[in-house]
């Protein structure tokens, strides 16, 4: 099928920041997006003929100059007021290009029905706000009105943190050990799970090998359910790092969002830990936690990476957890466009 070319030119970064967070995701593969968003950039794009693009998307305070050079299928201009059939509202951000776009440039967004998929969150090493993604993704996915199951699949299992005082989350006892020892199916989840906003299997307090419990049984336990399409959607939070164990159960993986550190080194290290994943064919994204998200171009940082970088999400060297943010914000919102 003949590739379908979109070029957007605009000089406004947080415009383009807010484009990039979600329109890449969206588009389907014969789409492809390219971005002019500097003056430097658009005097050397003129200086020669470019082929027919089918979609240009201008400010409007760009010369039509351009068309010269650059000829296009359909034109829209960007402007700060609202739109009109020939122009995309500001914004109305990433919604505005997609409704004039059409179902033709984007994913088929449509989920079969009865099929559960797995989401599995990943990080390259501690401290790279791995939990906090796994939380914001269930809930978002929740409030979108999907089923979801949340499985924290981790030797040491943290997580109550992230959820508000009034779920009155309990640790789990000695019945959901024996559960998982006999194998946990769909059959017996009703034995294990709570339920609010997300279902959840509920943590244990010390490490699981001290209820004679291991890693294998959890990842046993999200193909079973899976098999039984009873949610929407699994989201599995793994250790950090990689073991064989892991390595293996991860290579069959469909839909991956790794979490890394913004730090020199980090690229290497994600490229090391998926060249780790010998058969592995599904997606992969990256969210990046940052103490200085508020500043840091995500365009740059889809260039430092071999995967899409979904999001920059604000780290807390304090530690801090605004539950309440995270379950009702904007957090995540772009991993789970990109993922589901």
């Amino acid at each position: 099928m003949k590739e379908k070319k979109i070029l957007l030119i605009s000089f406004d970064k947080e415009y383009i920041d807010r484009i990039l967070s979600k329109l890449p995701f969206m588009l389907n593969d014969n789409s492809k997006l390219s971005i002019i968003s500097t003056a430097d950039s658009l005097v050397d794009f003129l200086k020669n003929d470019h082929l027919k693009v089918d979609v240009l998307i201008k400010d409007e305070a760009i010369s039509d100059e351009i068309l010269k050079v650059q000829p296009t299928e359909k034109l829209y201009y960007l402007v700060e007021s609202t739109d009109s059939k020939n122009s995309i509202s500001k914004y109305d951000a990433v919604d505005g290009i997609v409704n004039k776009l059409g179902k033709a440039y984007l994913k088929d967004t449509e989920k079969p029905v009865g099929k559960t998929k797995v989401i599995d969150i990943c990080s390259v090493s501690g401290g790279c706000g791995k939990t906090k993604a796994a939380i914001g993704i269930s809930a978002k996915l929740s409030k979108m009105g999907y089923s979801v199951l949340y499985i924290d699949a981790e030797e040491m299992q943290n997580f109550y943190e992230y959820l508000p005082k009034k779920w009155k989350a309990t640790w789990a006892d000695g019945s959901t050990a024996i559960a998982f020892m006999n194998g946990v199916e769909a059959g017996t989840m009703g034995e294990v799970i709570h339920k609010n906003i997300f279902d959840y299997v509920p943590a244990f307090r010390d490490p699981i090998y001290a209820y004679n419990v291991f890693l294998k049984s959890y990842y046993d336990m999200v193909r079973n359910v899976a098999d039984k399409e009873i949610y929407d959607y699994i989201v599995v939070e793994h250790e950090n790092g990689l073991t064989k164990e892991l390595a293996q159960y991860l290579s069959d993986s469909k839909a991956m969002a790794v979490c890394v550190r913004d730090g020199s080194g980090e690229a290497d290290r994600l490229e090391r830990y998926m060249n780790n994943l010998m058969d592995f064919d599904g997606q992969c994204f990256v969210i990046c936690d940052s103490v200085n998200a508020a500043d840091t171009d995500i365009e740059k940082k889809m260039d430092e990476y071999n995967y899409p970088v979904c999001e920059i999400v604000a780290g807390d060297i304090n530690g801090n957890t605004d539950v309440e943010k995270l379950l009702e914000g904007n957090e995540y919102i772009a991993t789970v466009t990109a993922v589901k």
